[in-house]
């Protein structure tokens, strides 16, 4: 018996943003229905770093995926990645191993992908501009995923790290025909997006921007933050939007925006959303051009579980990998 080996460049070889939206709505439509086995997230913490364990099961026959990762604040000054990650496919009625994939590029490509996701729910859908609050590797897949979905014509861009703004600019130039302004700040990138996706390694309870420079008629997806502290968007602003969560219960104990919206009491757990909700149609999407729309995402397994399930057996049909023996 042989494990299939996947490198970042043969995940990338074989994914595709369309096929993995469908194939995140499904999970998410199963996860409503109680066809999916997700234990907590294991996390420990040593020093500034953590080091993450998600595990989950989608439907009946899917394999079933473990992802080891960590964050590394620190590491961007060590100018290594923030995050490193393997992600492991058993097989649910044996448990025999069947791949091995590099987990850092899958986990941004399925965080961009729940964005696509959101976006196509919830974002107005004359929407043409967008606002990336960051510029690593995560707002490389927003970008795409958003422009999977939406007709994008004009990119702001706003960073902490300026050589880094004009890095992605430069990137997302070559890559599209949109428009691509650099920002000096945050509120400036923001002024003109009817999308803007928040994907920064902030760790600060600060937002990025005002409560005031929120908009009727925009759509947010803010999924970074390196912990249950740091909030991207201003928690107030929880208050007067129609938000959506992945899964409820991990948003009130992971999400920095919605665990001080409850303490302000802006907000109660009750309106947050589940996206597997409005996929499944027992939830409504955006109700009309005026509401203001927030997708906060934490990142849970079946994310992963998807997304890996789905790439492993494209590589078996394109015969992408290496297949290795793991006892010989």
């Amino acid at each position: 018996m042989t494990t299939r080996i996947l490198t970042a460049s043969d995940v990338l070889s074989v994914f595709s943003y369309e096929d993995a939206i469908r194939a995140l709505a499904g999970a998410f439509a199963c996860l409503q229905e109680g066809a999916v086995v997700m234990p907590s997230r294991g996390i420990v913490r040593i020093g500034e770093t953590q080091v993450l364990t998600m595990a989950a099961h989608v439907g009946h026959v899917a394999p079933f995926v473990v992802k080891l990762s960590s964050i590394a604040p620190r590491n961007k000054a060590r100018a290594l990645p923030l995050i490193h990650a393997a992600v492991v496919l058993l097989d649910g009625s044996t448990g025999r191993i069947l791949a091995f994939m590099e987990g850092a590029s899958l986990t941004a490509l399925r965080t961009g992908a729940m964005s696509g996701l959101a976006t196509k729910l919830l974002a107005r859908e004359d929407s043409t501009s967008l606002a990336i609050l960051g510029a690593g590797e995560q707002a490389r897949t927003q970008l795409a995923a958003v422009c999977a979905v939406r007709k994008i014509e004009e990119v702001f861009v706003h960073s902490r790290t300026p050589s880094r703004a004009d890095c992605f600019a430069r990137w997302v130039q070559s890559q599209s025909s949109s428009r691509v302004t650099v920002t000096a700040t945050a509120e400036d990138a923001i002024a003109r997006a009817d999308i803007v996706c928040c994907a920064t390694s902030t760790a600060s309870p600060i937002p990025l921007m005002g409560e005031e420079h929120i908009r009727p008629g925009m759509h947010f997806n803010a999924i970074g933050g390196v912990d249950e502290v740091a909030c991207e968007l201003p928690p107030g602003a929880l208050g007067r939007s129609y938000t959506v969560v992945e899964q409820r219960e991990a948003a009130l104990t992971e999400a920095g925006e919605v665990i001080e919206a409850l303490r302000l009491g802006v907000t109660t757990p009750e309106q947050l959303v589940e996206i597997g909700d409005i996929v499944s149609g027992r939830a409504r999407a955006r109700s009309c051009a005026e509401q203001i729309t927030i997708f906060k995402s934490v990142g849970v397994a079946i994310q992963d579980a998807a997304i890996a399930a789905l790439v492993y057996a494209k590589a078996l049909d394109a015969g992408v990998g290496v297949d290795v023996s793991l006892t010989a």
